[in-house]
């Protein structure tokens, strides 16, 4: 009768050690699953997109790079690798306010992007200002207008493959920039030049996204604008044109201790026909006695402006 117990209990253990056994094979490979699910999800994670941004400056013969300025508003477009801006719906946009060393920060959280793993185009484009960049629609821009120091990046064929990754802008200048500065003749003493007016470019030329390319302007406005002046420089930042016709700038100017402002006008040629994109023109211009002449043009590098207008660094154009 024992040994019938003891065999009794003996085969009650071994249920319950094969039970548990069991039991442990089924949470081992439910860890297993989990496991296997969340390697998946990790591998799927998008990656957090930052950007920066730098302004490439041409002069005649050299290329100067630094960083975008602070405060100042950017629209970036994003494309699948070997998407047409023309044809192609982006797929993401962001609006971005540049801070030190010209990081592009998003303005809200809802500008903030996060790409799967792979390649993308970044098409972007600035006011060089805190003001709202043009609105593109199928790769055109609305129409553009005088007076904006328009810039446009593009940095194709990027890979996107970290948690966090940064994605250099390179912005160019598509608009141009013309500065005239007036000499004086022997025996002539210049008071003040007390305004410089002049018809830009005909305005509403559009920007294609995917070159930066402003249409230019065939004539001028039939609208007198003002050159910001300082010093003997006066200065605009144009639409490009491309036109047979002189650009006409009239000055008013105090001369010789003289009280009575006196009126010229000077028709400056433009350099085979045109005035380029990206392309600062300093003309230079001569008063004589009874006129102002154009001397000759020379290409510099893009002079930097405050908001309103005027040299950040006017000494140098002394």
């Amino acid at each position: 009768m024992a040994n019938l117990k003891n065999l009794i209990a003996l085969t009650i253990m071994s249920v319950m050690l094969l039970g548990c056994t069991k039991n442990t094979n089924i949470i081992y490979i439910g860890n297993a699953e989990e496991n296997d699910s969340t390697e998946t999800v990790n591998s799927n994670k998008k990656s957090y997109i930052t950007f920066s941004g730098y302004i490439e400056s041409v002069a005649s013969y050299t290329k100067t790079l630094t960083s975008i300025p602070m405060n100042e508003v950017a629209t970036i477009y994003i494309y699948k690798n070997g998407q047409n801006p023309d044809y192609a719906i982006p797929s993401d946009v962001c609006s971005c306010l540049s801070h030190m060393h010209g990081l592009l920060e998003p303005l809200s959280n809802k500008d903030s992007v996060y790409l799967a793993k792979g390649k993308y185009e970044f098409y972007s484009i600035s006011n060089l200002s805190k003001e709202t960049p043009p609105v593109f629609t199928n790769g055109i821009s609305e129409g553009l207008k005088n007076g904006i120091d328009y810039a446009w990046a593009k940095h194709p064929n990027f890979e996107v493959e970290s948690k966090h990754t940064n994605v250099p802008l390179t912005y160019v200048h598509s608009a141009t920039q013309i500065a005239v500065k007036l000499h004086t003749g022997k025996g002539i003493t210049l008071d003040s030049i007390v305004s410089a007016t002049f018809y830009p470019s005909k305005e509403g030329g559009r920007m294609h996204l995917n070159s930066g390319y402003i249409e230019p302007a065939v004539e001028y406005s039939n609208k007198l604008s003002n050159l910001v002046l300082s010093g003997h420089l006066a200065l605009s930042t144009i639409l490009p044109i491309k036109t047979t016709q002189s650009l006409k700038v009239t000055y008013e100017l105090l001369l010789n201790n003289d009280l009575t402002k006196k009126e010229f006008v000077v028709n400056i040629p433009l350099p085979d026909n045109e005035l380029k994109a990206g392309i600062t023109y300093l003309f230079n211009v001569t008063l004589e006695t009874n006129e102002i002449s154009f001397s000759n043009v020379n290409i510099i590098e893009w002079i930097n402006v405050d908001n309103t207008g005027k040299p950040l660094y006017p000494s140098q154009y002394d």
